[in-house]
């Protein structure tokens, strides 16, 4: 996928007692990732000194399913079926729930998991056994963008919005779209219709 739809602007930050611009802050980037960004960034956090293989395994689950945060640190054990690969997804902020396929990496990692962690009701704790906190998913996803070339700051939520440009690029309707990240409105979905550039061209050809 090599769509861009980059929207940019510079921001700056104003002193109150002048009300003039004082330093100019780096550029505000586009609020999601192509498909190869986010296996640079999954590169990054193969990287880290600690726990890279857990590190690099959120980008990917958090990617495939398009899962914000706290659906994230909320996932349990008991909405897995790693026998019948499915994923019960529960959305936040009274989102649809839906049920997702397990990709192979994902229940390969996963197996390998909970043979670790008989006992535990959540996916993702950290090494104290309790859930992780939305501040250290947001340090686990910068770190790993510090790793990577990649020429802005890169934040969880990225993720979301890179998969539902992944899928829509890959053609998925945008109604299925909708449940898939468990939107109540399509309005909420219908940003992701910007297409990849090259698929503009079928249409521009004489």
């Amino acid at each position: 996928m090599t769509f861009d739809n980059t929207a940019q602007c510079d921001l700056w930050i104003i002193n109150p007692e002048t009300n003039k611009p004082k330093t100019k802050r780096k550029k505000r980037p586009r609020k999601y990732l192509t498909y190869d960004e986010v296996q640079i960034l999954r590169k990054g956090a193969k990287k880290s000194k600690r726990n890279a293989r857990r590190n690099d395994f959120i980008i990917l689950f958090m990617f495939t399913h398009g899962l914000r945060v706290e659906e994230l640190i909320k996932t349990r054990w008991d909405q897995l079926d790693l026998d019948n690969a499915l994923f019960h997804v529960e959305r936040v902020k009274n989102g649809i729930n839906s049920v997702h396929p397990l990709i192979t990496e994902e229940i390969r990692y996963l197996t390998a998991l909970k043979k670790k962690n008989l006992t535990n009701i959540y996916v993702f704790e950290n090494e104290r056994k309790v859930p992780f906190s939305n501040r250290a998913i947001y340090e686990i996803i910068e770190k790993a963008g510090k790793y990577t070339n990649l020429p802005f700051s890169i934040n969880p939520h990225m993720l979301r919005h890179s998969c539902g440009f992944y899928l829509i690029n890959k053609g998925m309707d945008i109604r299925m779209l909708q449940t898939f990240l468990g939107h109540v409105k399509v309005e909420n979905t219908a940003h992701y219709s910007v297409v990849d550039y090259k698929r503009y061209g079928k249409y521009l050809e004489k």
